[in-house]
């Protein structure tokens, strides 16, 4: 892969060099005059990249929300003023050191197959805890032989640093501590699904050694959930597709609804799991498991709290791992589609105000008001992201589908637009509208690429700027946090990939890279192969010159990887 900065390059933070800013009306860039300062020169070249300090970080910190620097409605190809698509609102120099940065790195180590796990974990003792207080004291590379991951360990771990993963919300008012102190002492095997994930994400931090303890917390988790329910995952996709039946799924039926509600928690953070260590085909199974659970009439009629939240979670994974190839969309369907999944998310968005009831600050029940109209409308956005997929798939299909696909684009657009006029955002309210935005555009690409396949290579690029310039604007909201970990939305790294791919610039193509690599580093596998996957399609388009079929493509990758 060719580099953009070369090794002798002065740090783009230290140079000034107006000229740089080279974007041109209707989203094309053209080759600078300077061939020494163009993107298109030799790898040697120095590239000086200019202040890029107009958008202050104080824009963003303030209380309220800056009005978009672009348009969202409009023609398919928007039409961008000189200023709309230059570098001036980028901020490299805040958290970007090229010089410092191995392009070329990427993470090799495959996670453990299933077969070669290790046995489960001795009971915590006392002297285990003793041991692991003092392994704060010590690098990786000083931690003694005998040492072990504890529960103690672990849970503190998940306590301290896990909780707001995937939420903007404060540590202590996330779904993910009211999840840890509500079922893991009564539901034990909820317990052993987060600290699986909690064991690998310390291994892929580079904190601990291997995956065998995330390994042995996973079959105990779902050991437990075979013994108390009677079915596992390869019990339901050995038989997938199986309607529910109510003598093999009577365990199901007679379970209650903290139980139930337990079993979708668990599932969940073991599909956590299987992101992070990148095991397409094991998600896949936690999928159609959940769709068939959701077939029951006892959970089918009696969807609230835990349970719809969580199933909003899952399909928003679904829909996602259905970006690049069509999915089944099971779970999907099982709540009855996206009527079904609106009511689920509907019915569960004030769960953890009845739970905390007069504890919950009065600033969180506000947010979470605020915040519902978005989480909707990128719901209907990741639906969209299947559909497109599933259109793409019906030879022949004619041009209604794709015009209700485009239909459907153009209304997310205008009530975005006066969303950006009209409001004013604060807090976890604006990260989750910049997490709209950026999957919006993300729907755009997916549907240029998918749905008009012919059009030339980064016919879409003014939407892959879009994402960059967001995912840019997010990393001044988190701060020093943004180094190392992605924002904690479930919906990334889709965004990031889909921008990385589809972005005319080098320059913004190998920032993008360089954020999913330095986020292997803390949200493991996925990030990895996401990176050799935009590499991949980069060097098949270069060498074919046209748009290639990202399907053929990811399918090669990691046995069909999944974002």
């Amino acid at each position: 892969m060719r580099q953009i900065y070369s090794p002798d390059s002065v740090d783009p933070s230290t140079a000034k060099d107006p000229l740089w800013e080279y974007s041109y009306p209707g989203g094309h860039t053209e080759p600078h005059p300077n061939p020494q300062l163009s993107p298109s020169a030799s790898s040697s070249a120095l590239l000086n990249i200019p202040d890029l300090g107009s958008e202050s970080e104080d824009m963003f910190l303030g209380n309220s929300f800056p009005l978009m620097d672009f348009p969202l409605a409009g023609d398919f190809h928007p039409q961008f003023g000189l200023d709309e698509l230059s570098y001036s609102g980028m901020d490299f120099t805040s958290n970007f050191n090229p010089p410092a940065v191995d392009w070329n790195v990427t993470r090799e180590q495959e996670p453990p197959l299933m077969s070669s796990m290790t046995s489960p974990q001795s009971p915590l003792t006392e002297s285990h805890a003793m041991e692991s207080s003092r392994a704060g004291d010590r690098t990786p590379s000083q931690k003694s032989t005998d040492e072990t991951l504890t529960v103690h360990l672990l849970s503190q771990h998940f306590s301290r640093q896990l909780t707001g993963r995937f939420s903007f919300k404060s540590a202590d008012w996330t779904f993910y501590n009211f999840f840890f102190h509500r079922f893991t002492t009564s539901h034990p095997w909820v317990l052993s699904a987060i600290l699986s994930w909690t064991s690998a994400s310390l291994f892929y931090s580079g904190r601990w050694k291997d995956l065998a303890i995330a390994n042995s917390h996973y079959e105990q988790c779902l050991s437990q959930i075979i013994k108390i329910y009677g079915r596992g995952f390869d019990d339901v996709e050995f038989m997938w597709p199986s309607a529910y039946d109510p003598v093999t799924d009577q365990h199901f039926s007679a379970a209650s609804t903290e139980d139930i509600d337990a079993l979708f928690v668990s599932c969940f953070f073991l599909a956590l799991f299987d992101q992070m260590a990148a095991r397409p085909s094991h998600i896949r199974k936690i999928f159609r498991f959940i769709s068939h659970v959701l077939q029951v009439p006892n959970v089918r009629n009696n969807m609230g709290g835990v349970r719809s939240r969580v199933s909003t979670w899952f399909c928003t994974l679904e829909s996602k791992a259905s970006a690049f190839q069509p999915g089944d969309g099971a779970i999907l369907s099982a709540l009855g589609g996206q009527e079904g999944l609106i009511s689920a998310l509907r019915a569960s968005y004030d769960t953890l105000q009845k739970v905390y009831s007069v504890t919950y600050p009065d600033e969180e029940r506000r947010a979470d008001g605020l915040q519902l109209p978005l989480l909707q409308r990128m719901l209907e956005l990741t639906i969209l992201l299947s559909d497109i997929t599933q259109e793409k798939s019906r030879l022949g299909g004619g041009s209604a589908g794709i015009s209700k696909i485009r239909a459907s684009l153009n209304a997310h657009a205008q009530a975005l637009d006066a969303v950006s006029e009209n409001e004013s955002l604060a807090g976890r309210v604006r990260s989750t509208w910049l997490v709209l935005l950026a999957l919006y555009n993300t729907a755009e690409i997916s549907f240029s690429r998918n749905l008009h396949a012919s059009e030339p290579r980064h016919s879409a690029d003014a939407f892959a700027v879009r994402i960059i310039q967001v995912a840019q604007k997010l990393d001044v909201l988190r701060g020093e946090a943004s180094r190392s970990t992605p924002p904690p939305t479930k919906i990334w790294p889709l965004p990031l990939v889909m921008a990385a791919i589809e972005v005319r610039d080098p320059i913004y193509r190998e920032w993008a890279l360089h954020k999913l690599e330095a986020y292997g580093g803390t949200a493991g596998q996925q990030y990895t192969f996401a990176k050799v996957f935009v590499e991949r399609m980069w060097e098949r388009e270069e060498e074919a010159g046209r748009r290639v079929d990202c399907a053929g493509v990811i399918s090669d990758i990691n046995d069909g990887m999944v974002l």
